[in-house]
């Protein structure tokens, strides 16, 4: 365990020298950080809850405070949680600020999160939708909590990261030229940082993140009966974000995705 806490600790300093954009709501989120409630960030996979909650932590504590990624293949195995907080202990000295990444995947983690909330820490956590929404956190923290949404870039945020700033000394048809351009790419591409800030290619990683998302984020949860209906209705919808639907064309196209799939499998 104390291997485990000490890589995490290397991994938490590479990730403070890194520059973020700066997210909407941070100055919010910053500001609570005095308070005593558990700050709990949710958002859909990839949107950058973990770097939000960094950018919290480090402008309020700076390297002041313990991580743990519990998206760890070594930490899968049932954890023993006093051992862990021991090590962190140990490797961190008597800080009283704890971030735990993916707090999903433990086990029992809302008894040992409100243990020490208890004792005075103060706490961070994210998780994904598919496991912390807002009832579930209701039930597990009881009023302990604050929530902080999160989403992918907002295009605002987009052009900070694209590091866009339009050139005043140009005319103004000019300058908008560039700004729809901007605006094209943006609509074409999304918001999710990995594209935006990491490179990669959307169209292949868009729709890996769309049938994750919809498979382990709804299915799964869920408990979805026909899943490749809502697979089938999920690309209807993102193909027609544009266009106003009723229940019934809904019922259509699906119809007429289940008459092409028959007629697949017959040739």
């Amino acid at each position: 365990m104390k291997n485990i806490v000490a890589s995490h600790r290397i991994e938490r300093d590479e990730l403070l020298k890194r520059v973020f954009v700066p997210r909407q709501g941070l100055a919010e989120a910053v500001h609570s950080m005095s308070g005593t409630l558990i700050k709990v960030v949710i958002g859909p996979r990839r949107a950058g809850k973990s770097v939000f909650a960094l950018q919290m932590l480090s402008a309020t504590c700076g390297s002041d405070f313990a991580y743990i990624n519990f998206d760890d293949e070594r930490l899968m195995s049932p954890v023993n949680l006093d051992e862990m907080l021991t090590a962190m202990i140990q490797s961190y000295g008597e800080t009283k600020t704890f971030f735990f990444d993916e707090i999903q995947n433990v086990e029992g983690w809302e008894l040992f999160v409100n243990r020490l909330q208890r004792r005075g820490y103060n706490i961070v956590l994210t998780g994904s939708n598919a496991h912390l929404l807002s009832r579930e956190l209701s039930t597990h923290l009881t009023g302990r909590y604050r929530e902080f949404r999160l989403l992918p870039l907002s295009f605002d945020e987009y052009l900070k990261a694209r590091a866009f700033a339009l050139d005043e000394r140009l005319e103004a048809r000019e300058r908008q030229g560039l700004l729809l351009k901007q605006l094209i790419d943006f609509m074409a591409c999304g918001g999710f940082p990995e594209v935006v800030i990491g490179g990669a290619d959307p169209s292949s990683y868009l729709a890996t993140l769309f049938d994750s998302i919809l498979f382990k984020d709804v299915v799964k949860r869920h408990h979805v009966r026909y899943p490749s209906k809502l697979q089938d209705l999920g690309r209807w919808l993102v193909g027609n974000v544009a266009r106003e639907y009723t229940c019934t064309s809904l019922k259509n196209a699906l119809a007429f995705s289940e008459i092409h799939e028959k007629v697949s499998l017959a040739q």
